[in-house]
């Protein structure tokens, strides 16, 4: 388990599609069509959410949040790229 949390694991799910968007952006410099459908897609079948190096679950009353590191963007966004140039083959 990391040290810090807060540190390790800066983003919440908005912050982190955010994120995502921006980087796609600048590489592919196409509109990309990354959603938070795709984010969640990615995420439930690389068990991103299970990684405490991409992802740590706060319990926060009765809801769970779910906070990302720097490392999940670059892997969520690295597997959409690749995903995105296997499609357009």
């Amino acid at each position: 388990m990391p040290k810090d949390i807060e540190k390790t694991h800066p983003y919440e799910t908005k912050q982190v599609i955010k994120k995502i968007c921006e980087t796609l952006t600048l590489s592919m410099r196409v509109n990309h069509g990354f959603t938070s459908n795709k984010f969640q897609d990615i995420c439930r079948r690389k068990a991103i959410k299970t990684n405490q190096n991409y992802c740590y679950p706060f319990q926060y009353s009765k809801n769970k949040i779910y906070k990302y590191s720097d490392e999940a963007i670059e892997y969520i966004t690295s597997v959409y790229i690749e995903e995105n140039k296997n499609q357009k083959k």
